[in-house]
Parts: structure tokens; sequence; C-alpha cells
């Protein structure tokens, strides 16, 4: 304890070295700390100036509710009101977003610096007095800044300078660019989009929200305001105006539609026309005659007669109240024929460790990519998404992606969620080509491990994604991870089942883990506690298991989506942004992270996430070591770092922030060179503050001008795509033995136990291979050792080897069918059929194929319709087909099984589940035993933060 404000020495005093995540402290308490009438949270903190720590309060829901609180290095009291504690969103809470904190079913408050909330990496000092409670003044209790668009809390608005001047400009927001009903506002300006004079927001409930940077305007900016105050005076105007659809593709009617807001006090009688132009070339006009009623909106629609080659098209509305001119609203149209030639793009492959373009290695320097215009935007908005029809504004996105060009990025990294996003993407797709910018597009096919062939059928055709070499990859899956022990246990149906298809019985599994299985409530067999998955001891092996359990249960369900998906983009690449708060760092394993091995085989590259790192360079080297895993998770695929990124904080932060943001992209390019990565994308582009994570990751300053970190990336990104990188070093690279089941926290304790040599070795000038005991062996030569390091002994999951059942093709005279494993299959009866099984090796060591009589180590797929031997070697991530398995099959149903073997040794791998049920024949099952189901596919479930 340290002397606090008053002298007394009952400050809690707290230094942390090196700040990589979060360091926080906790109490918790049976019932709410708040008397009656109590609602205030009063902190005294000083420390290091710059730096920032997180107060938290948990409700008994489980609500979690943060306040950010900077740190001085003289003591100061904050003051901190229920409506200053935000929604952390991690799934169930986002029932309780738009209320706010509740002090009387406070449980437990937490307080600690976290990268995730404002504080950088590295060295951090802070000392907190006693944590009070009390009750608010009458005036402070009530009060709340309006949330007024354009106007309203501060973060509304940003500083920039105009004509010399510093003034404050509101974000932009929707103005109403399609024939789609806008149900807020429209937004309007006075001179030029991104640095207006004035601006006007219109509400749907006919409000008129003004702002002038100051009275003193002069020549055309002044008559336009004069015009614009004239417009709020009628309060009647457009809300949205333009084409119904922002694409329209050949044969495709193309129709222009308006909603009209009358929020004046008496019925007025309006025409709206359309105005369809090239240039200054008018080519159609349109126009619809309407009353509308006082307080009422009308929506209007109209057809254009005739039919118009591509192009790119400006359309003109023009609102008349009794023949006189009212409002104008421009918005945008393109006509796009897929088989017109336009700019070629070179598609991007994954070929010898690297990304290539036509042949040749190429450095994908890339951003997280939403526009400007999301800042600010309260959350519901923000999750409307800016791809959405409503809400895409062409010209914000040129002006961001021209902005991106010049500062020498070449991809972008932008999520897709629904289908109706599908034309604003297209357009979007297009700019991107005419910068000469790839896009990274996440479709979130393989998102909590649902599949759903339809809607992913649907994304891709909406946008015409199919051959686009625009579309550097598809991410199939948003810093996917399994949560605490609680929300594990959705998956332990599929656990047991595991357990039994890879060690027989329960008993068995136990005595292969050295520790009695944990069991649940009903004493079933449930996953490990949290203790066990973020702690090493004995009971390693049994983590070991439900980590190779994981690895199988992922890998199964984006084995499955990659073969869809190949049949719509036969071209396309994939990947899964595989970080949650950071790959490798403590708080990603005790969440449950997916590790970068999980369902590696199926991806065409890897890609690690780097959050909490070390804002220096030479504490953060170790980082490295993630891309060397990568590489051997992928088996030598190319790596992306896929996100990495500070905020500066409110109210475009500080000095310090900022130059701490610029330190952190530096070091992490600075990691890339020395580890030899493939491709990189900053979190994020647009700058001003995200409502609902409390954040500002922007390297962008909100104006479109770069802060200092877009400097130095773009600095780094202009070296890397002339030369992309190459870990230096003279000599054999050096193979470190590396081993994820000698520590029971997985990735985290690898690192953690094998950094420091990494580095060692880069400071030596060695390049680093990691590498196991089986690598580059075979299933004859591997050693015979099963998951966690224990002896194999013809039960248990074989450690060096692992298969998986990619599809069985099933035939017939007259007939032929592909299925997936555990599907039930109606064919004729009374006839001969062939089964041939395609697997894929997602295990380290290659499969040795089968001579006659089979050697120690040879492969066969043994099943209830006789043995199938391996035809040949079967490479690391490999696909082989293998049979046929010839059935008989007469009125019964027939159900064959089995497993691949290593002969000598035992069984590994899937096990092969089909039946065959002649035609007629009652059903008993339409799935047999799947680890994974395919389920419906809900957009709301997408996680768009990296808390």
């Amino acid at each position: 304890m340290v002397p606090g404000p008053g002298g007394k020495p009952n400050a809690l005093e707290v230094e942390i070295l090196n700040l990589a995540g979060w360091e926080t402290l906790q109490a918790e308490f049976s019932r709410s700390p708040f008397a009656p009438g109590q609602t205030l949270t009063v902190v005294t903190v000083q420390g290091t100036p710059g730096q920032m720590i997180a107060v938290e309060w948990r409700e008994a829901d489980g609500t979690r509710w943060v306040a950010r609180v900077p740190l001085t290095a003289a003591w100061q009291i904050h003051v901190l009101r229920p409506t200053e504690f935000h929604i952390r969103t991690s799934g169930a809470e986002t029932k309780r977003e738009g209320t706010h904190f509740r002090p009387d079913r406070a449980r437990a408050f937490s307080f600690g610096p976290t990268t995730t909330a404002g504080a950088s990496a590295g060295a951090a000092a802070y000392a907190i007095a006693p944590v009070a409670v009390a009750v608010p003044p009458p005036l402070l209790e009530n009060f709340e800044p309006a949330v007024l668009e354009t106007i309203s809390p501060w973060y509304k608005q940003y500083e920039t300078r105009r004509n010399g001047r510093v003034v404050r400009v509101p974000f932009i927001r929707p103005r109403g660019l399609t024939g789609m009903p806008e149900t807020e506002g429209r937004y309007q300006v006075v001179g030029p989009l991104l640095h207006p004079a004035a601006t006007r927001y219109f509400t749907s409930a006919g409000a008129n929200l003004i702002w002038l940077p100051w009275p003193a305007l002069s020549g055309a900016e002044r008559a336009e305001t004069i015009e614009l105050l004239r417009a709020a005076g009628r309060q009647v105007g457009f809300l949205n105006a333009g084409a119904t659809r922002i694409v329209v593709l050949p044969g495709e009617p193309i129709a222009v539609g308006a909603r009209v807001l009358n929020a004046s006090r008496k019925s007025v009688v309006a025409e709206v026309a359309w105005s369809v132009r090239v240039g200054s070339r008018r080519v159609s006009r349109p126009h619809v005659r309407l009353t509308i009623p006082a307080g009422e909106a009308r929506d209007v629609k109209a057809a254009l007669p005739e039919p118009l080659p591509p192009g790119e098209y400006r359309i003109d509305a023009v609102l008349t109240i009794d023949g006189a001119p009212c409002d104008r609203l421009e918005s945008y149209l393109r006509l796009f024929d897929p088989a017109a030639p336009r700019r070629s793009q070179q598609r991007i492959r994954a070929s010898g460790g690297h990304f290539t373009a036509r042949g040749r290695r190429i450095f994908l320097h890339g951003i997280n990519y939403r526009p400007r215009s999301v800042a600010g935007l309260e959350p519901a908005r923000y999750r409307d998404h800016w791809l959405t029809p409503q809400n895409y504004d062409p010209d914000v996105s040129e002006a961001d992606l021209a902005a991106i060009s010049k500062l020498g990025f070449n991809m972008v990294s932008i999520q897709y969620n629904r289908p109706d996003q599908g034309r604003p993407l297209l357009d979007f797709l297009e700019r991107c080509r005419r910068h000469g910018i790839w896009a990274n597009v996440f479709i979130g096919a393989a998102s909590r491990l649902r599949f759903d062939p339809a809607r992913n059928a649907a994304m891709l055709r909406a946008a015409l994604l199919p051959g686009n070499e625009t579309v550097f990859a598809y991410d199939l899956a948003w810093e996917p991870h399994f949560g605490k022990h609680n929300a594990r246990c959705v998956h332990d149906d599929a656990w047991r089942a595991w357990v039994l298809e890879q060690y027989g019985t329960l008993p068995a599994a136990e005595q292969a883990w050295g520790v009695p299985a944990p069991k649940d409530e009903r004493g079933r067999l449930t996953n490990p506690s949290d203790r066990q998955i973020s702690e090493d001891g004995p009971h390693r092996v049994l983590v070991a298991a439900y980590r190779r359990f994981l690895d199988d249960l992922v890998s199964r369900l984006y084995g499955r989506v990659v073969r869809h998906l190949r049949t719509l983009d036969p071209e396309a690449l994939f990947g899964v942004r595989t970080g949650y708060g950071g790959t490798g760092q403590r708080g990603n394993n005790e969440d449950m992270g997916y590790d970068l091995l999980s369902g590696a085989a199926h991806l065409d590259f890897i890609s690690p996430e780097s959050y909490g790192m070390p804002l220096h360079y030479q504490q953060a080297r170790s980082t490295g070591f993630i891309t060397a895993y990568a590489r051997y998770a992928g088996h030598g695929k190319p790596v992306f770092w896929s996100e990495f990124g500070a905020s500066i904080g409110p109210r475009d932060g500080t000095a310090a922030t900022r130059r701490d943001q610029a330190r952190l992209c530096e070091t992490m390019m600075r990691v890339i060179a020395d580890s030899g990565a493939d491709a990189m994308a900053v979190w994020w582009w647009a700058g001003g503050w995200r409502v609902n994570e409390l954040s500002d990751y922007g390297v962008s300053n909100p104006d479109g001008t770069p802060r200092e970190s877009a400097i130095i990336l773009g600095e780094w990104g202009r070296k890397f795509i002339s030369s992309p990188p190459e870990p230096l070093g003279s000599g054999r690279p050096l193979r470190m033995e590396i081993d994820r089941d000698a520590d029971a926290r997985g990735l985290h304790g690898l690192w953690e136990r094998s950094g420091d040599r990494f580095v060692y070795a880069r400071e030596a000038g060695r390049r680093v291979l990691l590498v196991t005991p089986a690598t580059c062996t075979d299933t004859a030569a591997m050693p015979r050792v099963q998951v966690g390091n224990v002896p194999y002994r013809g039960t248990g999951p074989l450690k060096y080897a692992n298969a998986e059942i990619a599809a069985l093709r099933v035939g017939w005279a007259g007939g032929e069918r592909t299925v997936e494993n555990g599907s039930e299959l109606e064919v004729p009866g009374d006839t001969h059929y062939e089964v041939t099984v395609t697997l894929v090796n997602t295990g380290e060591a290659a499969w040795t194929p089968a001579g006659v009589p089979p050697r120690p180590g040879a492969c066969l797929l043994r099943t209830t319709a006789g043995d199938a031997p391996l035809p040949e070697k079967t490479a690391p991530f490999s696909h082989i087909q293998i049979g046929p398995l010839r059935v008989y099959l007469r009125q019964q149903p027939f159900a064959i099984t089995g497993r691949l073997t290593v002969h000598g040794l035992g069984p590994f791998g899937e096990m092969l589940r089909v039946r065959l049920r002649p035609a007629g024949r009652e059903s008993t099952a339409h799935r047999i035993a799947a680890a994974v189901r395919p389920a419906r596919f809900d957009c709301e479930d997408q996680k768009e933060t990296n808390d």
C-alpha cells in the first residue's frame, strides 16, 4: 500500500513491466455494494501519463459494463454515472444494449489496464485509492447528452481545418441515395461532401438539425446555405430518392423511387421527377404526382421506359410543391454487364508457401476497411452495416479507396453479411479494381460451426463473386472461439461421441488421461474446467485430447464448407482470421480461440492476429514465433497477419496515444519482416469513435488524411510490395522442436516456453523452422504415441496420424451419388454397389501405402464391407481416394463403418459411417452420429469486434 491523495497509506500500487492483453483485479459481492439512492462510482487514480485503466461492473445476470479512466501523474478523482459505463457486447448480453448499468444489480467490480480498452502495450503503473459509491446531486443524476445525429454527443463530429481554421465537422451520414425507404434521416451538405461548409440532417420525425462552422459564408456557399435553411423551414423534402438497385444487370428492369416527408401542418400536392444522365446528357425522365397529407410520408416508384447501355449514371431527383422546386437529391446508378471488357486484375494464388500473381510472388499490404462514415454511429445503425443498400455511399468509398491506394495499400479486408448487400459490394469491388486493390471478403460461411449451403450460394451469386479476380480470398469465420467452460458445453455431445470414436470407452480414455474425466451434474462426460485450460498440470493429457477434439470438430466443418464453396468458385482461396484478442495470448487461450492448426488442411493460408503485443520491437520480436507456428500449422502455407492495431482513445486521442499507435504499427511491420510473413491487414481504416466498442483504431483521421501510423505503414508497404520480406539468415535453418501437448495451456504455453528461443535464434542470424519428432516421417517411422504423449496401446488418438473423410461416392449400374460421411442414402435394392472413399490426411505424418502382404506401418481402410489398402503414399493435407468397397444390397439396409488403420499399430482418424437403404424401406435415421450437423446460419450471430 502507498499513500493516497489524503496521505493515508490506503492506496494500492500496481506496476506492470510488460502489459500484453489485460491485467485486472476483481472483487465479488453477494449483494450490491450500492445502497438505495447511490448510483455514482467514484474512482481516484494516478499513474503513467497517457495510459488508461478500465473499471467494470458485472451485474447478477452476467452483463458487463465498462468505463475508461485516463491516468495522469497527479491524483485525479473520476465520478462515473451509470450512463458512462458501456456494455461489453459478447453474445447474450446484446439484449441489454440500449439500456444502462443497474447499480442495484452489481455483483462484481474489476479494474486495471487492458489493451482492448485503450491501454497501450508495454510498461504501465498506477495507484488506486479506495473505490467509493455515492448519491448523485439532483441535476447530475438526470443529465445525459441527447443523441442528435450530426450534433450530439461529442463523437458525432470531428476536428479538421477548413479555410485555415480549425472547425468541428459532422461525420457523414446516410444521404438517402436509393429508392429504398430511409427510416431515420437524410444527410445533406453545402459545398464538397468531404469538406462541407454547412450540413442539414432531416430526420424521419421531421426535425432539422443544422450545423454551421461559423456564420460568415460567402459566394456560392452562402447562397446554398440560405437555400438549405429555406428548405428546412418548408419542412417538406426527400428522405431518399434514387434507383431501387444501385447496380442493375442486363435484362433487369430499372426502377427509381423516393420517400417524401411532409412534416408541415398542411397537405401538399407534389411532383417527383427523376432525371437519369450520363455527364450532362439526360437519357430518361420519369415523374410521379402525389398528394401528401400533413405529418405523413409517402413512397413513390417509377420504371424507366427504355433500357440503358452499361455504364455509370447519375440520377437527379427533383421535388416540386405547387409547381415550385422544393428539394433536390443526386444519386448514383451502375448498369453492369459482367461480360463487358473492363480493367483486368491478376487473380491471387497460394503457391510455394507464398501469394503469387501471374507466377510472381506478391506481398498483400492490407487494411481492414469500413468507410469513414461509420464513426460515431449508434450501435443499431452501426450493425445495419455500411454495405446495406440504404447505407452504402459510393462517393465516400471512392474517396477512401483513392486515399488507401495513394498510401501504398493493395488490399482491403471487408465484411459482407447478407445477400441484400451484394449489389453495393459489386460496385465496391469494381472501385477496388479501378484502384488496383484486392479484397479479402468475409462471408461467414463457417461461423459458429454452422453450414448453410443455400445461404452460401445466395451470398456468392448476389455479388457475382465467383471468378471475380478482385476477390483475393473468402474469410470464413471472424475470430472464432469456444469460450469458457459453460459456453463450451454446447459441444459436449460431440465431445462424448469423439471420445467413444477414438478411445472406445470412457474408462479407456480415463486410463490414458491419468485423471478422472470431468462430469456434469448428470454424471456425463463434460469438457475440461477453465482452470484446467488455463493452468498446466497433471490434467494436460485430458486437455490435449480435448484440444485435438476441437481441432477435429472445426476441421470437419471447414472441410464441408470449403468443398461446397469450391463447387461455386473453383479458383477461390479460403482463410479464417483465427485470432480472438490476439493469437497465442493468455486471454485467447482462456476463451479457447481456435488454434491455428484447426482446419488448416482445408485453408489456403493461415491467419493469426496480434493484439497485446508490446510497443517496442525488442520486446515484441518473439511475436515472430507465431508466424513460424502458423507456417508449421499450415505445412508451409502462406501466413497472413489479419489484424493488429491500437486504439488512440476518445476525442481523437492524445499525442501519446497516437504516437503509441504509430510505434505499434512500426513494430508489427518489423516483426513481419523478421519472420517473413506474406500479408497483413491493420485494424482499421476509419478514424473516429466506435460507440459499441469504445475505441478508435483508425489509422486515418476522420477527414481521410493519414495519421502517423498510416504513413509508417505506407512506407513499409511500398518496400514489401517491391521486395516481399524474407527472414534473413545464413547457414542451415534452426529446426526448433515443439510440442503443443507438453503444456495444458496449448499454444499460449508453447509460445511462453519457446518465444525466447526463437528470439535468440533470430539474433544469431538463424532462420527458424518449427518441427516435431514426426516431421518428414510417415506412419511406418513416426513415434508411436497418442495425443498427450502417452504410449499407444491400440486405442486412443494417434498423436501424429489423423484422417478425415471428405466424401463417399456410391455407384451402381445406372446411377451414382456423392454424399458426406454420416449420410443415409436411399438406393435401389437387389444390386451391387461400389463405395469409393475420399480421405484427407489431417495429421503430420505421411501415410504409408499398403503392399501385399501389408508391412508394419502401412495404412488400409478396414470396414464392415471389407478392407481397402492405401494405393499410394499420401502427404499431410493431401486428398486420396481409396476403394472401391463392394457391397451387394438386398432388401435390408446395410451400414458401412470402419476406420483407417496402421498395420501393426491400430486405427486412427474419423470413423466411416454410411447407411445404404433400399428404396421404399422405412428410414431409421437420416444422419448417423454426425459430429457436425448442418444448421441454418443466423446473420445476427456475427461478432464484429476485436475484443
